[in-house]
């Protein structure tokens, strides 16, 4: 369990380096405000919060993609 934790940090803490460079500061800052809703979310509703969380960060994360770089 202790494993999957450290695993799960890893890849939030990719996600949120890739993101901080990737999006303007007010899209990541909304997409950091829609992860904590999704964990309260899943929460409420008893749904993994790592998975929440990390949906909550990317969900806009194609936002600004190209048409080429989406299809690539």
């Amino acid at each position: 369990m202790e494993e999957d934790r450290g695993y799960w940090e890893q890849v939030k803490i990719h996600s949120c380096k890739h993101l901080k460079g990737a999006l303007n500061e007010e899209r990541y800052e909304h997409s950091i405000s829609v992860s904590f809703t999704a964990i309260a979310l899943a929460m409420a509703h008893g749904y993994d919060l790592k998975a929440a969380e990390l949906a909550g960060l990317c969900h806009d994360c194609a936002k600004y993609m190209g048409k080429k770089v989406l299809t690539a």
